[in-house]
Protein backbone atom coordinates (compact mmCIF):
# COMPACT_ATOMS: atom_id res chain seq x y z
CA UNK A 1 0.00 0.00 0.00
CA UNK A 2 1.57 3.26 -1.09
CA UNK A 3 1.44 6.52 0.83
CA UNK A 4 -0.02 9.73 -0.44
CA UNK A 5 3.02 11.97 -0.68
CA UNK A 6 1.31 15.01 0.79
CA UNK A 7 -0.15 13.64 3.99
CA UNK A 8 1.98 13.59 7.15
CA UNK A 9 3.41 10.08 7.60
CA UNK A 10 6.02 8.80 10.04
CA UNK A 11 7.96 5.60 10.62
CA UNK A 12 9.02 5.18 14.25
CA UNK A 13 11.80 2.67 14.90
CA UNK A 14 12.26 1.98 18.61
CA UNK A 15 13.05 -1.32 20.33
CA UNK A 16 11.84 -0.42 23.85
CA UNK A 17 8.06 -0.92 24.03
CA UNK A 18 7.31 1.85 26.58
CA UNK A 19 9.35 4.32 24.51
CA UNK A 20 7.62 3.20 21.30
CA UNK A 21 4.18 3.68 22.86
CA UNK A 22 5.20 7.15 24.07
CA UNK A 23 6.53 8.15 20.63
CA UNK A 24 3.38 6.90 18.89
CA UNK A 25 1.25 9.09 21.20
CA UNK A 26 3.51 12.08 20.62
CA UNK A 27 3.34 11.62 16.82
CA UNK A 28 -0.44 11.36 17.03
CA UNK A 29 -0.62 14.52 19.16
CA UNK A 30 1.59 16.30 16.63
CA UNK A 31 -0.98 15.48 13.93
CA UNK A 32 0.55 12.65 11.92
CA UNK A 33 -2.22 10.88 10.02
CA UNK A 34 -0.30 7.66 9.34
CA UNK A 35 1.96 6.31 12.03
CA UNK A 36 3.98 3.22 11.16
CA UNK A 37 6.17 1.64 13.80
CA UNK A 38 8.55 -1.23 14.31
CA UNK A 39 11.37 -2.37 16.56
CA UNK A 40 14.24 -3.53 14.35
CA UNK A 41 16.05 -3.45 11.04
CA UNK A 42 14.12 -6.16 9.20
CA UNK A 43 10.78 -4.76 10.40
CA UNK A 44 11.79 -1.23 9.36
CA UNK A 45 12.77 -2.37 5.88
CA UNK A 46 9.53 -4.35 5.54
CA UNK A 47 7.45 -1.33 6.64
CA UNK A 48 9.34 0.93 4.23
CA UNK A 49 8.65 -1.45 1.34
CA UNK A 50 5.02 -2.04 2.37
CA UNK A 51 4.15 1.64 2.67
CA UNK A 52 6.31 3.03 -0.11
CA UNK A 53 8.21 5.23 2.32
CA UNK A 54 7.17 8.08 4.57
CA UNK A 55 7.78 11.77 5.21
CA UNK A 56 9.59 11.35 8.52
CA UNK A 57 11.70 8.64 10.13
CA UNK A 58 12.06 8.79 13.91
CA UNK A 59 14.88 6.43 14.74
CA UNK A 60 16.68 5.05 17.76
CA UNK A 61 20.26 4.28 16.66
CA UNK A 62 20.90 1.64 19.32
CA UNK A 63 18.34 -1.05 18.75
CA UNK A 64 18.50 -4.26 20.76
CA UNK A 65 20.79 -6.20 18.41
CA UNK A 66 23.75 -3.83 18.45
CA UNK A 67 25.07 -0.33 17.99
CA UNK A 68 24.97 -0.29 14.20
CA UNK A 69 21.37 -1.33 13.60
CA UNK A 70 20.09 2.24 13.30
CA UNK A 71 22.82 3.00 10.78
CA UNK A 72 21.74 -0.05 8.75
CA UNK A 73 18.24 1.41 8.46
CA UNK A 74 19.63 4.79 7.40
CA UNK A 75 21.83 3.13 4.76
CA UNK A 76 18.87 1.17 3.43
CA UNK A 77 16.49 4.11 3.04
CA UNK A 78 19.25 6.38 1.74
CA UNK A 79 19.50 4.12 -1.31
CA UNK A 80 15.84 4.53 -2.29
CA UNK A 81 14.38 7.14 -4.59
CA UNK A 82 11.92 8.24 -1.91
CA UNK A 83 14.12 9.34 0.96
CA UNK A 84 12.14 10.86 3.88
CA UNK A 85 11.92 14.62 4.08
CA UNK A 86 13.21 14.56 7.64
CA UNK A 87 15.11 12.08 9.81
CA UNK A 88 14.89 12.52 13.57
CA UNK A 89 17.41 10.48 15.54
CA UNK A 90 16.50 10.07 19.21
CA UNK A 91 18.96 8.09 21.27
CA UNK A 92 20.41 7.91 24.75
CA UNK A 93 23.81 7.12 23.24
CA UNK A 94 24.85 9.85 20.83
CA UNK A 95 28.29 10.26 22.34
CA UNK A 96 30.92 9.01 19.91
CA UNK A 97 28.46 8.75 17.00
CA UNK A 98 29.61 10.46 13.84
CA UNK A 99 27.79 11.70 10.78
CA UNK A 100 29.30 13.80 8.04
CA UNK A 101 28.07 17.39 7.85
CA UNK A 102 27.07 16.66 4.27
CA UNK A 103 24.82 13.80 5.40
CA UNK A 104 23.25 15.88 8.15
CA UNK A 105 22.45 18.72 5.73
CA UNK A 106 21.53 16.60 2.70
CA UNK A 107 19.28 14.18 4.55
CA UNK A 108 17.79 16.70 6.99
CA UNK A 109 18.94 14.78 10.07
CA UNK A 110 18.24 16.21 13.52
CA UNK A 111 19.49 14.64 16.78
CA UNK A 112 17.75 14.45 20.16
CA UNK A 113 19.04 12.99 23.41
CA UNK A 114 16.48 10.59 24.86
CA UNK A 115 14.98 11.70 28.18
CA UNK A 116 16.66 15.13 28.11
CA UNK A 117 13.88 17.65 28.78
CA UNK A 118 15.06 20.29 26.31
CA UNK A 119 15.64 17.74 23.56
CA UNK A 120 12.28 16.06 24.09
CA UNK A 121 10.50 19.43 23.96
CA UNK A 122 12.37 20.32 20.75
CA UNK A 123 11.38 16.98 19.20
CA UNK A 124 7.70 17.64 19.97
CA UNK A 125 7.98 21.11 18.45
CA UNK A 126 9.74 19.79 15.34
CA UNK A 127 7.10 17.08 14.86
CA UNK A 128 4.25 19.63 15.14
CA UNK A 129 6.00 22.07 12.81
CA UNK A 130 6.58 19.38 10.21
CA UNK A 131 2.90 18.39 10.23
CA UNK A 132 1.86 22.04 9.94
CA UNK A 133 4.22 22.46 6.99
CA UNK A 134 2.85 19.34 5.24
CA UNK A 135 -0.74 20.46 5.75
CA UNK A 136 0.04 23.88 4.27
CA UNK A 137 1.45 22.09 1.21
CA UNK A 138 -1.62 19.92 0.60
CA UNK A 139 -4.10 20.81 -2.09
CA UNK A 140 -7.70 21.46 -1.07
CA UNK A 141 -8.74 18.06 -2.45
CA UNK A 142 -6.08 16.26 -0.44
CA UNK A 143 -7.09 18.10 2.74
CA UNK A 144 -10.74 17.10 2.22
CA UNK A 145 -9.69 13.44 1.87
CA UNK A 146 -7.99 13.46 5.30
Amino acid sequence: MSNTLGEPTILIVEDERPQLDLLKRRAEQAGFTRINHCSGVSDAIAKWEETGGCNVVLLDLNLGGGNDEGYAILRYIRNHARFPERVFIRSAYLSGKTFSLESVALYQITFYLKDEVEHEARLDTDLREFVAYKLRCLSWDEKAAL
